[in-house]
This record gives C-alpha cells, sequence and structure tokens, in this order.
C-alpha cells in the first residue's frame, strides 16, 4: 500500500494547479472556497480504479477514481446536490459547522462523519447499516466499514455531524420570503402579512408551534 500512497499524492501534486475556484455555500450561506480541476486520463482512471478494488477488498467500489471531486465535496456538498469540485479542509471546511449550519451529535444520528485526525469526510450509507461511503482523494468512490481504509485518514478518530435544527421564531413577513434548510425548522411566533408569502423549505419537518399568522391576502407554502 505505501506504493498506491505515494502515486495518490503524486497524483495531488502534480495537476493540483490546473483548476478553476468555485464557492459552495452552507446551508447558513457561509461562503466556501472550492476548485474544479481537470480529469484524468480515461487509462488512468481504469487503473487506479481496479488498484484500489483489489487492495481494498472488504470495500466496494462505487464510483471509478477520479480528480474532479474529493471526499469532503462529495460528503458536504455533492450528496447535497451542490457542483461538481474538489473541496479541501483548509481553508472552509470548519464553516459547515461553525456557522451553525450542522451540529454535533451521536453515530446513531449522524448524516456527516469528520476523521478530524486525516483530513477526511464520509456520510452513512442510506441502503447498507453499518456502512459509510467516502471519496479516497482522487481515487474511487467506496462503500466501507468506519475504520476500514487508507491509513492516513486515521480512521478511529471521528466526529459526527447532522444538520442543525433552523428556528424561524419572532418574525414578521412582510415581503416573499423563503426559509431553507437541510434539517427541521420550526416556526414560532411568526406573522405573514398582507401581500407577502413565506415559504418553508425543509429537508426534515416543519414544525409550527403556537402563535403562527397568516393573513387573509398573504400566502404560506410547505415544500
Amino acid at each position: 500500500m505505501k506504493k498506491i500512497g505515494a502515486t495518490v499524492f503524486g497524483l495531488l501534486i502534480t495537476l493540483c494547479c490546473n483548476s478553476q475556484t468555485v464557492y459552495l455555500y452552507t446551508p447558513n450561506g457561509s461562503a466556501v472556497y472550492a476548485f474544479q480541476r481537470t480529469e484524468m486520463s480515461a487509462a488512468d482512471i481504469q487503473y487506479y480504479t481496479n488498484e484500489f478494488a483489489t487492495n481494498y477488498p472488504l470495500a466496494e467500489v462505487l464510483a471509478d477514481a477520479s480528480l474532479t471531486y474529493n471526499c469532503h465535496s462529495y460528503a458536504w456538498n455533492l450528496i447535497e446536490e451542490g457542483v461538481t469540485c474538489w473541496l479541501n479542509q483548509d481553508p472552509d471546511l470548519h464553516l459547515y459547522w461553525d456557522d451553525g449550519s450542522y451540529e454535533l451529535t451521536t453515530e446513531a444520528n449522524a448524516e456527516k462523519v469528520f476523521y478530524y485526525s486525516g483530513d477526511h469526510s464520509a456520510v452513512k450509507s442510506t441502503t447498507h447499516s453499518g456502512k459509510y461511503e467516502s471519496k479516497w482523494g482522487a481515487m474511487p468512490l467506496m462503500r466501507h466499514s468506519p475504520e476500514y481504509g487508507p491509513s492516513i485518514y486515521n480512521m478511529q478518530y471521528r466526529r459526527y455531524y447532522h444538520c442543525a435544527t433552523h428556528n424561524f421564531t419572532n418574525q414578521t413577513v412582510l415581503t416573499n420570503t423563503t426559509v431553507t434548510n437541510c434539517g427541521d425548522i420550526i416556526v414560532e411566533d411568526v406573522s405573514v402579512e398582507n401581500g407577502a408569502k413565506l415559504t418553508l423549505d425543509a429537508k426534515g419537518d416543519v414544525i409550527i408551534n403556537s402563535d403562527f399568522e397568516v393573513e387573509l391576502g398573504s400566502e404560506l407554502e410547505i415544500k
């Protein structure tokens, strides 16, 4: 495996400058620096995909090797229908949790997994209990056990995150307003004034508590 590891980092160093800057946005709107890269050759894709399938027989290849995205982009961006790009841990990955978009949780309730000692991210599989799915650098997208993978990821050191609940409270809606969240939205003490429209777009649940008023001539949409 030392040979494969050296080859992987050689690829990253050789092709790192062939890129174009893009910006992603956390659910709470923080700008996250990322970049788009040119793909490796078809021969290299096949070679590295086969190498990792052979050398990690207890993991399942879900998608071929690719230079166009990595683990952080897959877990925090692409799985949420973002653009294809490469996202490094530095400088901005921490914004996904530091701006309150995601919060720490238990493994049982996790959506995202951050290997904090190994510069790696994964998501929990929604189809295979006990398995994670992650992109191994420029190598394949893999389904694997939590601690099974390249040793450079220090896979025993993990933090678990899920989307934080958005509290939409103490608000008077005067114009067309859309509230989106990757988790739940809790609505309380909100008034939608005449002529305004409030759209609540939650990946989880919309929970409407007390003191919620939609005036005649206004509109509420829950997606």
